[in-house]
């Protein structure tokens, strides 16, 4: 919540209000206008005059600010420049003095005891616009007195008229918006990118089958293909070209030769089958078996 440090009022508001108050009567006075008038000129005089009370203050605390940061940095100076000479003292020690068994007292920093503990949360702290707003609000009524009773205990009182948790809560539940907006955002981020990746993978698979189906109808047998061309565009194609029908067709003949002679030597060294006609051998049937057997 923003705290207004300092604030200038409308130029009426620092006039007489019976001034004001009087227009809204039947009858008018002739000279309520000019009365108006004066009022407002001395409502904006001191409206100039509050104005320059702020810009003083405002000025006056970065100066009191610069001053603090210039002995501040002072401050650093002198204690860097100390420490500089002891050091420059410790490095002017022999190397023998410092393996030697005896020891001597060393040099020592002290520099902790110039800081001073300047800060304070409460006072001096605080800025002289806040300071005196504070010091210029009214204290609460005493209705702690009513507090026994009440059930809650002490101090209820008090939190009904004014609780100073309120900005607390009002942060709490803010901050509980941000963060639910900010679990909501990422959610809605993550069904976004699923959506969109579903897409992609159905879009992809359509296309890769649309490519697959592309490509098992264009890869037909390239020598089937070629073979099926007729001679007169054969010899219109160029010379490599139809050198390379030729050779295909004459592959292919050859392989159909080699085919037919496979069978024909398969089938001249098939053995003929032996058929026995049973009937005409009227023997018992062990007799017969022996018969076909042998």
């Amino acid at each position: 919540m923003t705290i207004v440090k300092r604030h200038i009022d409308h130029c009426t508001s620092y006039g007489i209000k019976a001034i004001y108050t009087e227009n809204s009567k039947s009858t008018v006075d002739p000279g309520a206008l000019q009365d108006v008038c004066m009022s407002n000129l001395s409502g904006v005089l001191r409206q100039l005059s509050l104005l320059a009370r702020f810009s003083t203050d405002m000025f006056t605390e970065l100066y009191d600010m610069s001053k603090a940061t210039s002995q501040k940095v002072s401050s650093l100076d002198q204690r860097m420049q100390r420490i500089n000479e002891k050091l420059i003292r410790l490095e002017q020690k022999k190397p023998a003095d410092l393996f030697s068994p005896v020891e001597e007292p060393r040099i020592e920093i002290d520099d902790h005891g110039f800081t001073e503990s300047t800060h304070n949360l409460f006072t001096s702290d605080k800025r002289y616009v806040l300071a005196k707003l504070y010091a210029e609000t009214t204290l609460p009524p005493a209705v702690e007195v009513l507090d026994e009773f009440r059930d809650e205990g002490a101090g209820s009182s008090l939190k009904k008229y004014s609780d100073p948790e309120m900005f607390f809560r009002a942060w709490i539940k803010e901050e509980e918006e941000r963060q639910k907006r900010k679990v909501e955002k990422r959610e809605e981020r993550k069904r976004q990118k699923a959506k969109s990746q579903k897409a992609k993978q159905n879009q992809g698979g359509v296309h890769s089958s649309d490519q697959q189906n592309l490509k098992a109808s264009t890869n037909v047998n390239s020598t089937t293909r070629l073979l099926l061309i007729p001679d007169d565009e054969a010899n219109a194609v160029s010379d490599s070209r139809a050198h390379h029908i030729k050779v295909m067709r004459k592959q292919k003949h050859e392989s159909l030769k080699d085919i037919g002679r496979l069978h024909t030597t398969i089938e001249k060294r098939r053995k003929p089958t032996r058929i026995f006609n049973l009937e005409a051998f009227p023997l018992n049937e062990t007799t017969a078996f022996d018969n076909v057997s042998s």
